[in-house]
């Protein structure tokens, strides 16, 4: 893999399903996902509930499908990712950053605006191993 590097891990449910209640599909289902990055030099962490279950899965398909063009955005707009090129062999993805997840650095306009970008060009092994560790921490929280 060449570019820049993000890490991203699911660090549990937001809320206890215990102190939920019936009706509570949307609360019970919020991930608190874990990242760390490391671009042009600067490195941070975030930890924040930032995709529901049923959105980590369709970030799951994203890296399983990975053709030009393709994108996933979610309900908060911490993360996105894009794929700008694709071939057999390597493909390029961008992913952007904001609010919470965005560097303590960055200025109001890019945490809550532009967000910041980080790109990774990878090997269709490299993007299918990420695809496979990203399903094995899914295994671990399924919807509720």
């Amino acid at each position: 893999m060449t570019g820049d590097v993000l890490d991203l891990s699911i660090a549990g449910y937001e809320f206890d399903a215990t102190t939920l209640g019936a009706d509570a599909e949307w609360d019970a289902n919020w991930l608190v996902v874990a990242g760390e990055v490391t671009t042009a030099g600067e490195t941070w962490t975030f930890r924040n509930p930032c995709l529901t279950t049923w959105e980590a899965r369709e970030l799951l398909e994203f890296l399983r499908e990975a053709k030009v063009d393709a994108s996933v955005e979610f309900t908060e707009p911490n993360l996105s990712f894009h794929v700008t090129e694709a071939t057999d062999d390597t493909v390029t993805v961008g992913a952007c950053l904001r609010a919470e997840a965005a560097a303590a650095t960055a200025t109001h306009d890019v945490r809550w605006g532009s967000g910041t970008s980080v790109w990774f060009r990878v090997s269709r092994g490299g993007l299918d191993e990420a695809a496979t560790a990203w399903a094995a921490e899914l295994e671990c929280f399924p919807q509720r």
